[in-house]
């Protein structure tokens, strides 16, 4: 995959069926990737510290909030299966 260096702790979906992919800063990003020809194409994701902000990405990169500065009950570091639903990782 030309862009998979972009994306650590990448693990499949099975739930979704997509690649997601696990940075931690501060607090922490989920990314849902989908597989096309020889690169990894964003579609969702989740960004966790003291808010959550989930985000679906069109296929031209236009970004549109699903949930925008909402005060988070999470701990930062949580990684997620699912956006819409939120769905916590096992």
């Amino acid at each position: 995959m030309k862009n998979s260096e972009d994306y650590p702790n990448m693990l499949y979906n099975k739930k979704l069926d997509c690649i997601d992919a696990f940075l931690v800063h501060g607090g922490s990003t989920t990314v849902f990737l989908k597989i096309e020809k020889d690169s990894l194409r964003e579609f969702a994701s989740i960004n966790l510290d003291d808010k959550i902000n989930i985000q679906l990405v069109d296929r031209n990169g236009k970004r549109k909030y699903l949930v925008k500065d909402k005060k988070s009950t999470y701990d930062p570091h949580t990684r997620f299966t699912n956006f819409s639903p939120l769905e916590e990782s096992n």
